[in-house]
């Protein structure tokens, strides 16, 4: 049960910070940059970005919660333009699972275009509504 708080926990910061940046894009009339980094487990404002505040607070998963960051397997950012929109040309999923395997892992997509976000459970390829 602690674990599966735990995974839900990171989830809601991960997306928080997400909506945080789309937010802030929307109120500054500017593009608002957000980098993920699954080696280092964060979802922070791009480096090199003037758009100070975008995301004022970073998530970092600690590696004491055992929860790994699946998707994307590198790198990525993703920028929302003033509209909220985001600039990627396909939705976003971010996955994060836990080192106790029995946990489904969760997931959150970012739709391409509009920039709505959904989060649920990730089987297979495919991220399902949490009820």
């Amino acid at each position: 049960m602690q674990a599966r708080n735990q995974l839900r926990g990171a989830m809601a910061q991960v997306q928080g910070a997400f909506q945080e940046a789309q937010r802030n894009a929307i109120k500054k009339g500017a593009t608002c940059t957000v980098s993920i980094d699954a080696s280092n487990r964060t979802v922070t404002q791009a480096t090199g970005t003037p758009n100070n505040g975008c995301v004022p607070n970073p998530v970092t998963i600690p590696a004491s919660q055992r929860i790994t960051m699946t998707s994307p397997s590198s790198t990525t950012s993703i920028a929302f333009s003033y509209k909220g929109n985001p600039s990627t040309t396909t939705d976003q999923t971010i996955v994060l699972t836990h080192e106790i395997t029995s946990l489904e892992p969760r997931c959150l997509v970012i739709a391409a275009g509009v920039g709505i976000m959904r989060s649920g459970y990730y089987q297979g390829s495919t991220c399902t509504p949490a009820p």
